[in-house]
């Protein structure tokens, strides 16, 4: 059954809200080619530009995982180019014999983490006790009593996080043809807490995603 295109960017957003949840994270330096005639990509070589090879891998298959939700059969280039790092050339080779449309190519340009110092903050809160009548006392009626509001400040201190920074270029380039490049972005993400890798990765590679579905670039199954 398929999605409807509005349905599947909707579940795509409300994923990526998800999983950020906690981060501040933007997508920069983004450009798609206004000339690009095909329609959307259903079939990508997804290759990682890392010399280590646990990297390479790792980058290539979070990617992949994100790409086959919106129905993009996504090949991984650590699987059909398993030595170290091809070049260009090979890389497009391996692609056109595996029948893809494009080329989507990661550069991890950036990753840092260090400790900073969050401030202290207080915050206000007015509280409405409920109305109670006061019980019988000695045969004597007391009528109702109603409290005012009470204000409760509450001081919450400061602390010492771990910042987690991580960049990341990712370009689409076409494959059959005359190679072009035809999409470019880069994700830059903060997190103030212990964060995993995947975690990170999901969220890199799901702006990617969604940016992707929102210029037609791929299709989320339709």
């Amino acid at each position: 059954m398929s999605i409807a295109p509005i349905t599947r960017l909707l579940l795509v957003v409300l994923s990526f809200l998800a999983l950020s949840c906690g981060t501040r994270s933007q997508m920069l330096n983004m450009w798609v080619d206004p000339d690009y005639p095909p329609g959307p990509m259903t079939k990508l070589f997804v290759v990682a530009l890392r010399d280590d090879d646990p990297g390479r891998e790792w980058w290539e298959g979070v990617f992949a995982r994100q790409l086959e939700k919106s129905d993009v059969v996504a090949t991984r280039s650590h699987e059909v180019l398993p030595t170290a790092m091809p070049d260009s050339a090979a890389i497009f080779d391996a692609a056109r014999r595996a029948g893809c449309d494009g080329v989507i190519a990661i550069y991890e340009t950036y990753q840092n983490s260090e400790t900073v110092y969050i401030d202290g903050y207080v915050t206000r809160e007015i509280i409405y006790p409920d109305n109670r009548i006061r019980p019988f006392c000695h045969a004597a009626y007391y009528p109702p009593v109603t409290p005012g509001p009470v204000i409760v400040y509450t001081h919450h201190p400061g602390y010492y996080a771990m910042e987690t920074s991580t960049r990341c270029d990712v370009e689409v380039w076409t494959a059959p043809g005359d190679v072009r490049m035809v999409w470019t972005g880069t994700t830059d993400m903060e997190m103030m807490e212990p964060v995993s890798d995947a975690r990170t990765g999901e969220i890199v590679a799901g702006w990617v995603e969604w940016e992707m579905l929102k210029c037609g670039l791929i299709s989320g199954g339709i």
